[in-house]
């Protein structure tokens, strides 16, 4: 069995009162000022706190993945039409985790492979063979820890902008 599970799951969505009026006012302003152009999107922001994934064979549990904070953010410009300058930012889309960390054994990976891949398909979970793979003798681990990971997308009318980094 597969679990996965959060302590905290944030969802926000931003739209300004006056979208248009904002948009036509700050569409003629070279440049436009900040407060106006803010008001100019619509915002979205989905944050998730304490996740994990774990494998329960039998009496056994297993954590193989578990993240201390992400944040997923989506920015978009409302009203595209009004606005004639080709810098302009259309909108940005970005992805922050602050901690993840992978412990698990290859026969671990592939049971969790083989459960996600059957319940995508819509299938009866036939794995007996795995789960005395998983339950047999020890496997090396593989145990990872990523800080920082980060991803943005950004885009106007005719430029895209891809950021990717990693602290640790």
């Amino acid at each position: 069995r597969l679990e996965v599970g959060l302590r905290c799951a944030d969802i926000v969505h931003q739209v300004p009162m006056y979208p248009l009026r904002n948009v036509r006012a700050g569409s003629v302003m070279h440049p436009p000022s900040r407060t106006i152009l803010n008001n100019c999107h619509s915002n979205i922001t989905v944050t998730l706190m304490d996740t994990w994934v774990k494998l329960i064979i039998e009496k056994s549990s297993y954590k193989l993945l578990s993240m201390d904070k992400a944040t997923f953010s989506y920015r978009c410009l409302l009203f595209k039409q009004f606005w004639k300058n080709l810098y302009q930012k259309h909108g940005d889309l970005s992805l922050k985790i602050d901690s993840t960390q992978l412990n698990s054994s290859m026969p671990q990976l592939a049971m969790c492979m083989s459960i996600v891949e059957n319940v995508l398909q819509c299938k009866k979970v036939e794995s007996s063979n795995l789960i005395s793979d998983c339950t047999g003798k020890q496997h090396p681990i593989v145990s990872s820890l990523f800080t920082g990971t980060y991803f943005a997308w950004t885009w106007t009318q005719e430029i895209y902008t891809l950021a990717l980094g990693i602290d640790g």
